[in-house]
C-alpha cells in the first residue's frame, strides 16, 4: 500500500468513526429516560425521578404550531467539552445545538439537578436547562415541517425568535432590555429581540407563526418595527 493510499484509508476510517459517533451517540451514555416521544440521555442517573422535568418540556413542545406526534426527540447531556466536541463538532462553540441531519439535540454541559445548562467550557452563570432543550427541540420541529432545504435558507432570527417564543427563557426580561446601552448579563438576552420581532409580526400582521416562516419579511424591517415600539419612548 502506498503512502497516499494509507492516508486515504485513514481519512475514510476517521470519517466512518465520526459518522458512527454522531449517528449512535447513545452508546456513550449510561442512563436514559423516556417520556412519550422524548428521550433524554445522561451519564449519571437522576437522584430524583425526572418525569416532571421531562413532562414540562414535552408539554411545551407538543403545544407549539409545528408539533408532529410522529417525530421522535433525542436529547444528550454531554459530560465534558471534549465529548461535546466529539458528538457535535458542527457547533462546538455553541452551548447547545441539534445535529443538522439527525436532529439529535446536544447540550455542552449541564447540571440537571439544578436545571442549569452551560457553555462548552462550563463557563458563565448558566441558563435554564429545560428552556435550552425546548429551544433546540422547537427548531427541529420547524425543520421537520418545512423540510431540510427550506429550513436551511430560513433566516436565523425567525428560527430563533419562534423557538424563544415557545421556550420563553426571556420571560422575566423587560422588552426594552435589548435596547442600546451596556450589554446585559443575562445569558438569555441575545434571544429577546428575535422573540419580540416574531411576536410583533404575528400580532400586528395577523399572521400565524407557520406563515411567518414562509413570508418574505426582512430582518431590518422587523428590527426597526420592534425598536420603534420599545426603544424610542
Amino acid at each position: 500500500m502506498t503512502r497516499g493510499s494509507f492516508l486515504f484509508c485513514c481519512v475514510l476510517l476517521a470519517a466512518a468513526v465520526c459518522c458512527g459517533v454522531t449517528a449512535y451517540p447513545f452508546v456513550f451514555f449510561g442512563s436514559s429516560y423516556v417520556h412519550k416521544n422524548l428521550t433524554l440521555y445522561t451519564h449519571e442517573a437522576f437522584r430524583e425521578n425526572p418525569d416532571k422535568f421531562l413532562a414540562a418540556i414535552y408539554d411545551k413542545i407538543s403545544s407549539d404550531d409545528f408539533y408532529d406526534e410522529a417525530q421522535k426527540f433525542e436529547v444528550y447531556l454531554a459530560g465534558s467539552r471534549r465529548e461535546y466536541v466529539l458528538l457535535a463538532p458542527f457547533c462546538a462553540k455553541e452551548p447547545s445545538c441539534a445535529h443538522p441531519i439527525s436532529d439529535k439535540v446536544f447540550v455542552a454541559a449541564a447540571d440537571p439537578e439544578k436545571n442549569l445548562a452551560y457553555g462548552p467550557g462550563a463557563e458563565g452563570p448558566g441558563r435554564a436547562l429545560d428552556r435550552v432543550i425546548i429551544h433546540e427541540l422547537v427548531k427541529t420541529q420547524i425543520k421537520n415541517k418545512l423540510g431540510f432545504l427550506d429550513y436551511a435558507i430560513l433566516s436565523d432570527w425567525r428560527k430563533e425568535g419562534y423557538a424563544e417564543h415557545v421556550a420563553m427563557e426571556t420571560r422575566e426580561l423587560p422588552p426594552d432590555a435589548f435596547c442600546g446601552g451596556a450589554p446585559g448579563t443575562d445569558p438569555a438576552l441575545p434571544y429577546l429581540k428575535n422573540r419580540l420581532m416574531v411576536e410583533m409580526l404575528a400580532a400586528e400582521d395577523s399572521r400565524s407563526y407557520p406563515s411567518l416562516m414562509t413570508t418574505n419579511y426582512s430582518y431590518e424591517g422587523a428590527r426597526s418595527r420592534v425598536e420603534r415600539q420599545y426603544c424610542h419612548k
